[in-house]
């Protein structure tokens, strides 16, 4: 008798990080989902992307979402069991907004669930953040909201914390893709004491700035100088972007996580704002897409799926 085929429906949330000088710590959750559906099967394997992922990402067991459920299953002692995997991708391929880490997430959480929660949420985390490698995009589409983390010898450490309801998202995305890995070769081993001292400062009052609404801060405690100044030569419209956006009126502007997504932070004049970003990109003979979004409040939400 064969079994009866359980299903879960997960929908997680893309999200940007670092916000400017907050390298691997800040993340923030937006109102764009990646919705994926897995099901415990006894039949063949199988990986269906509909959607902005069709042709970028493997539809087979080599894809993120299998990779990361077969990696519980064989946690757990349960390597036999095999699922069936549709991914609706709403999210852009592009880089920047934590699209991996809705991948892994997805397939940790759905091959707990249908094993019958064998791991703890703890747990999830912990290896969601080992693939992804550090913590700021797993822990905001897990939340949801605004988050501050950290890595320690016991684990990582999080705080989510308020965010100004008046601020949204406007984000520029051009249509070439940089790869996490590509992007952190151009950082340099060393930096600058100085350039240390700065960022540190610039994050403690960005922080601080959005915990109690001085907005008016954002444009230059989002500033950075140990990862967007060696990540523009992969981007070589930075500059000219982040300047563009603020003089449009944004309050604060940043590379989205490793990029190539930019970010600005606004509190009307979305549309203008967008595209003064896209006409600079333009102007580099690079075409993008703008997308103005929220902050997802949410997280991570689960369906349970009755057959």
């Amino acid at each position: 008798m064969r079994m009866k085929e359980k299903k879960i429906i997960i929908k997680v949330p893309a999200s940007t990080s670092n916000l400017g000088p907050g390298m691997d710590t800040l993340g923030l959750a937006l109102t764009l989902y990646n919705i994926y559906e897995i099901t415990l099967t006894e039949g063949e394997p199988q990986v269906q992307i509909i959607g902005k992922g069709k042709g970028v990402y493997p539809e087979n067991e080599e894809n993120l979402v299998y990779q990361s459920a077969q990696l519980l299953v064989n946690r757990v002692g349960r390597a036999d069991y095999r699922f069936k995997i549709l991914i609706r991708s709403y999210i852009p391929t592009s880089g920047g907004l934590g699209g991996s880490a809705t991948a892994r997430l997805a397939g940790l959480v759905g091959a707990n669930f249908l094993l019958g929660n064998p791991l703890t949420e703890e747990d999830i985390i912990d290896l969601a953040i080992k693939l992804e490698g550090h913590p700021d995009n797993v822990i905001p589409a897990f939340y949801g909201g605004f988050t501050v983390s950290c890595l320690t010898e016991t684990g990582v450490k999080f705080i989510r914390c308020d965010f100004p309801a008046r601020l949204r998202v406007v984000l520029a995305i051009p249509d070439f893709y940089i790869s996490t890995e590509e992007a952190r070769k151009c950082l340099p081993d060393k930096i600058p004491f100085q350039d240390v001292l700065f960022n540190t400062s610039r994050t403690a009052i960005l922080v601080a700035a959005l915990l109690t609404g001085h907005i008016d801060f954002l444009s230059f405690a989002m500033e950075d100088r140990v990862h967007q100044i060696y990540r523009k030569n992969l981007i070589k419209p930075l500059p000219e972007v982040l300047e563009a956006a603020l003089k449009a009126g944004a309050k604060g502007c940043a590379l989205s996580g490793a990029g190539s997504a930019i970010l600005a932070l606004v509190t009307d004049k979305e549309a203008q704002i967008g595209e003064v970003m896209k006409a600079v990109f333009q102007s580099y003979g690079i075409e993008s897409d703008v997308l103005v979004l929220d902050v997802d409040r949410e997280g991570l939400q689960v369906q349970v799926v009755e057959n």
